[in-house]
C-alpha cells in the first residue's frame, strides 16, 4: 500500500492559501529538515497574488473619493456605524460589498 505524498506548495494550492502563507509553510517544513528558509522578493508575492486574483477573476481598482461623502453614504446605508467608519479596512470592506452587490444586478 502506498501513500500519496504532497509538497508543501500542492498542499497550499489544495487548501487555497494565500503567497505569504505558503512560504511560511515552506520555511517550517525547510526548517525542521536542516535546510535554510527560502526567500521570496517582494515583487515575486506580488506576481502571485495577481495571478491569483487573475485566476479568480477579481481585479483591485485604485478609486480617489471624498472621504466624507463616502463615509455619510455608507452610514445612511446602514453598512457602516459612524465609529465603522473610521476605519479603513472596514470602509473597503463596505465599499467592496457594495460594488458586489451592484454588480449582480
Amino acid at each position: 500500500m502506498t501513500t500519496d505524498s504532497f509538497s508543501v506548495y500542492e498542499l497550499a494550492r489544495i487548501l487555497k492559501l494565500p503567497a505569504d502563507e505558503v512560504v511560511r509553510l515552506d520555511n517550517v517544513a525547510r526548517a525542521k529538515r536542516g535546510k535554510k528558509p527560502k526567500r521570496t522578493r517582494p515583487s515575486a508575492a506580488k506576481v502571485r497574488l495577481y495571478r491569483q486574483r487573475q485566476r479568480l477573476g477579481q481585479i483591485v481598482l485604485k478609486v480617489v473619493v471624498e472621504e466624507h461623502a463616502l463615509a455619510t453614504f455608507l452610514i445612511e446605508s446602514r453598512r457602516l456605524t459612524a465609529a465603522e467608519s473610521m476605519v479603513r479596512a472596514k470602509v473597503e470592506a463596505a465599499v467592496a460589498e457594495v460594488l458586489r452587490d451592484l454588480a449582480q444586478r
